[in-house]
């Protein structure tokens, strides 16, 4: 079982994935995922915050969405900041 803290950035990773996917985008969540030959339900999981996400995934969602790697780790970082307060 995943603690508070682990629960809520999982859940800001989703959200930021999702804005990513929405704003730089106009690719549906299916289509999303099929581009890495994955499932909606996977990817839906991953924006709702309920699955962790590989590395190797987050890269390729990056490059789709077209999205610097290190502008994701920068807002990961500054959250992870955040709820370390």
């Amino acid at each position: 079982m995943r603690n508070k803290k682990e629960k809520t950035l999982l859940i800001y990773q989703g959200n930021l994935l999702k804005k990513y996917r929405k704003e730089n985008t106009s690719l549906t969540m299916e289509s999303a995922a099929q581009k890495l030959g994955k499932a909606k339900t996977w990817l839906s999981d991953i924006e709702n915050g309920r699955n962790n996400i590989y590395a190797q995934d987050v890269i390729k969602l990056l490059e789709i969405y077209n999205v610097d790697v290190n502008d994701f780790a920068r807002n990961m970082m500054n959250y992870i900041d955040k709820i370390n307060e």
